[in-house]
């Protein structure tokens, strides 16, 4: 009950105002501090404040300072405030780390691009699987590279969404490759992603890559539930959904 106390005592008071957000921000020393930093501000976002924060100039430029200079944990933090901004202002934070030499942070970065569902995130996502295929495809990568390589392949299903045909279409070519990928996990996430294009012209592939699961064509297997539901995703785009 003590402890309780003391934590009710020290917590930090509720955000009134969107210079308070970006003060909040800007005091926070260390990964610890900023995402509990991170959590006020989203939780601003979130409510009475949520017009005045939505985009906020100053806001939007303290989380791009944080999200493009400052160490993994802390950038990963700063992508955390993804309800406080449009997705076209949210590629700014997340496009920078999509590139470099931190495995994790490329993951991470893919992995909120997914969170937004947003067709402006599939262009950056696309790009980064352009870069990544190769490797992605020839294997024998570490576990954080074969992260990079789910979430590449993942993340470009969410922003379909609400993506015209020639996006759609564009990401299909791209992704379809991934169903050879020897990595379980990137072919399971390549059948979702070709699934929500939508376009019956990959159902062939994805009965294909069924077949080869079935034959053990791949030292790394899928099992027979996911199997199952690779075959469910080649029906439903065999009908166009």
């Amino acid at each position: 009950m003590i402890g309780l106390v003391l934590l009710t005592l020290v917590a930090a008071p509720a955000i009134q105002s969107p210079p308070q957000a970006v003060a909040r921000l800007r005091a926070a020393k260390g990964a610890d501090a900023l995402n509990a930093a991170v959590k006020d501000v989203t939780a601003a976002c979130r409510g009475k404040l949520r017009h005045s924060l939505r985009d906020h100039p100053a806001l939007h430029a303290e989380a791009k300072r944080i999200a493009t200079t400052r160490p993994t944990d802390e950038r990963k933090a700063a992508l955390d405030l993804f309800r406080c901004f449009t997705p076209p202002k949210m590629i700014a934070l997340i496009e920078p780390n999509l590139s470099g030499d931190d495995d994790a942070m490329i993951a991470y970065a893919a992995e909120v691009a997914a969170r937004l569902e947003a067709p402006e995130t599939v262009p950056p996502l696309l790009a980064l699987l352009a870069e990544k295929k190769g490797a992605c495809l020839a294997g024998g990568l570490s576990k954080s590279k074969n992260e990079v390589c789910v979430w590449t392949t993942y993340a470009i299903g969410p922003g379909l969404s609400r993506a015209d045909d020639a996006t759609k279409k564009e990401a299909g070519a791209a992704v379809a490759p991934m169903l050879d990928a020897p990595q379980a996990k990137v072919r399971e996430v390549a059948v979702e992603t070709l699934a929500a294009t939508h376009d019956k012209t990959h159902a062939k592939a994805v009965r294909a890559l069924i077949a080869k699961e079935k034959k053990g064509a791949f030292e790394d297997k899928n099992d027979a539930a996911l199997l199952g539901r690779f075959a469910q995703r080649a029906k439903a785009l065999a009908s166009g959904r």
